[in-house]
């Protein structure tokens, strides 16, 4: 109506990037970005944050990326984002039919066609595991993944990348590779992860603000191999997951924008070596990082549920009155 059109509002909470956040919205202006899964941002969203009251972001990385990024003259809020409530229910497991019974569990969306610039390392995590589990029939990989969307569209250009990218990798019939596409529920998300059959998931990222699949499969109890660097180590702890190791490597001149990822930014080269060998440690000595993980799940289950993170934002809002 023309009343709200023409109101100005006490507080506004703009959950977007930060050149689209408006500092004129409300009396006070409140930001809320996981910024860029790099190693810096542009510094015009710098100069954006400095014109708001506050920014909000999910975890200490992306706090740091934007410290590393320009001169913050406002503060910056590190609250989390809570994990699937769906998972803290007693559901049963999905109800799909896996051949194998030991399941590695991979999810992201393709963002590049070239398996150099896509951020979630989906086509050498497949290659990867391949090589390691070769003629493996004991041994699967699921593949939750897709370009951003459920449609029908969507699935065959997903099925046809994956099965381009198992022709080039896989020399016979095994390890099989399961894909899984099309929206899920938060309740489906949460029996998916209680599989009997999946036993780790693996996200051989770039990088990452947080990393919500991560989160998910840890307040699960899944055992988890990641990448040892950005936005999910600050929810998994040293130890009681797998870290691959990686080096910082400058994002390709291709997925350069100059908004998002800038010349010069960096993320994370993933280890070949170190990530091969985190997968045959889970599978060898399963019942150590299932031990972790559960006491991993106890973590997260008491830091990030919706309790724990809507008494963060409790505390913000109460010093922001």
């Amino acid at each position: 109506s023309g009343d709200v059109k023409n109101k100005t509002f006490d507080y506004s909470f703009q959950v977007q990037l930060p050149d689209e956040w408006d500092p004129k919205l409300a009396k006070k202006n409140i930001g809320i970005s996981a910024f860029v899964e790099t190693d810096r941002c542009n510094p015009a969203w710098i100069d954006k944050c400095n014109q708001m009251d506050a920014v909000i972001v999910p975890s200490n990385f992306t706090k740091n990326v934007a410290k590393r990024s320009g001169v913050l003259e406002i503060p910056i809020f590190v609250i989390p984002e809570w994990y699937n409530k769906e998972i803290d229910k007693d559901h049963d497991s999905l109800k799909i039919e896996l051949d194998e019974t030991f399941n590695f569990l991979m999810i992201g969306t393709v963002t590049s066609t070239s398996a150099d610039d896509d951020r979630k390392n989906l086509f050498y995590g497949l290659k990867w595991f391949c090589e390691r589990f070769r003629d493996r029939k004991d041994v699967g990989l699921i593949m939750k993944c897709s370009f951003g969307k459920g449609t029908k569209i969507d699935r065959k250009l997903t099925t046809n990348i994956i099965k381009s990218a198992i022709s080039d990798v896989r020399t016979g019939d095994y390890p099989k590779i399961t894909l899984i596409h099309g929206n899920m529920s938060d309740k489906e998300i949460a029996q998916l992860y209680r599989h009997d059959s999946i036993k780790c998931l693996v996200a051989p990222t770039k990088g990452e603000g947080y990393g919500l699949p991560i989160i998910e499969a840890a307040a699960s109890g899944v055992p988890i191999i990641a990448t040892g660097w950005s936005g999910h180590t600050d929810f998994l702890e040293k130890g009681k997951y797998l870290d691959v190791d990686y080096t910082l490597k400058e994002v390709s001149e291709k997925r350069i924008d100059s908004r998002i990822f800038m010349k010069g930014s960096k993320w994370a080269d993933v280890s070949e070596k170190s990530f091969k060998r985190k997968l045959k440690s889970l599978k060898d000595n399963y019942d150590l990082h299932k031990k972790n993980a559960i006491h991993l799940q106890s973590k997260v289950k008491t830091k990030f549920c919706k309790r724990s993170v809507m008494s963060e934002y409790n505390n913000f809002l109460n010093n922001l009155l």
